[in-house]
């Protein structure tokens, strides 16, 4: 097992306050503001590419919420009361959860990462924000030219540790998660709420997918930014070509930030997406004769699909439909059952009939 060590001073990314609410808040991300009540927030369509090649990218957009006047609000997902995090959804079926408490509200803000010098083919995705148990749903549509944050390539590199915050991850598959985690961003003293354990993973450098088996080999990308939130949410990384892992903190001050997060990286052998099964061929109903008008029966191509070659269908007065077989059982209207001595033409009192003539 491998682990990776994200210090909240050594790994934190300063994004100054003045950057904060006039740029990335303001300028750059789309945000949703959330009352009292609980949402579920999801990618509804659409997806981002880091690659300025062709590869079509994933659905993926990344995620940093705050509660006004520092007010916590419960992320559902780690069942943790939190007054600030950063998250990302990556894939179609990966959901947040957020219940706002009473008389209180939280901003959403939804954008892309990107570095600053690097070109990629971009997208946009469209999330969905929707109030349960009402249902009732607004949406958000995230541009990768209107809605990206650059990040500073130097300031990245002046915080990435070889075999700490940084290491390469060799083909095969892994689950990564939180394995211990205590960070706060501020002294003791001053604490204004909670932090739940938390950090941003930049992914990057080979071939890979996220969240596998969820996302498939339809998603497979060379970057990606992907987050783990609490001790009970785990990555799935089906690495294809060796891929860099990189962990980090954003921030707006890091000189009082305090503690650190580890992550254990174990290479495991996960689940493979479930493989459509054949449906199993479906018997077609019978329908008592009784219910049914003769001129109907008659022209119904599966009773004469029923029958073999040597097959012949009998009209009889009591309305019963005869099958040869070896022995043949007639069916009265009155429950009345009788066996009679099978042969090749239908029995007294009864008339062959032929199929419906179809037209060609």
């Amino acid at each position: 097992m491998k682990t990776l060590t994200i210090h909240s001073q050594d790994s934190c990314y300063v994004i100054n306050q003045g950057q904060m609410d006039n740029d990335l808040q303001s300028k750059t991300a789309k945000s949703m503001t959330l009352e009292q009540g609980e949402y579920s927030i999801k990618i509804e369509k659409g997806w981002y590419s880091y690659s300025s090649g062709p590869e079509k990218g994933e659905p993926l957009v990344t995620l940093w919420i705050y509660g006004h006047d520092n007010a916590a609000f419960v992320n559902l997902n780690t069942g943790l009361e939190v007054g600030t995090t950063w998250t990302t959804l990556n894939g179609f079926n990966d959901v947040l959860a957020l219940r706002i408490k009473p008389n209180q509200k939280a901003t959403v803000c939804a954008l892309f990462l990107d570095i600053d010098a690097c070109q990629s083919r971009g997208g946009e995705v469209e999330i969905s924000f929707t109030q349960i148990p009402s249902s009732v749903q607004k949406r958000l549509t995230i541009d990768s030219k209107k809605n990206c944050w650059k990040l500073n390539q130097n300031q990245l590199k002046s915080i990435r540790r070889h075999n700490s915050n940084f290491i390469d991850l060799e083909p095969g598959e892994y689950q990564i998660k939180v394995k211990e985690g205590n960070i706060s961003y501020w002294q003791q003293q001053d604490e204004k709420f909670k932090l739940e354990p938390w950090a941003m993973l930049w992914v990057n450098g080979g071939k890979f997918i996220t969240k596998y088996p969820e996302q498939g080999a339809e998603n497979t990308v060379s970057e990606s930014w992907c987050s783990l939130n609490g001790y009970q949410d785990k990555l799935n990384l089906k690495v294809l070509e060796k891929t860099t892992l990189f962990g980090l903190f954003f921030d707006t001050v890091k000189e009082d930030n305090q503690g650190q997060v580890v992550l254990a990286i174990e290479e495991v052998a996960l689940s493979k997406p479930n493989q459509p099964q054949p449906a199993p061929p479906q018997e077609k109903p019978s329908q008592p004769v009784g219910n049914m008008s003769w001129p109907s029966i008659i022209n119904d191509m599966a009773i004469w699909e029923m029958r073999d070659g040597k097959d012949i269908v009998c009209l009889t007065p009591v309305r019963t439909i005869v099958r040869r077989e070896e022995e043949i059982t007639l069916i009265r209207k009155v429950r009345k059952v009788e066996e009679i001595e099978a042969s090749p033409a239908c029995p007294i009192n009864t008339n062959q009939i032929s199929p419906p003539q179809q037209e060609p």
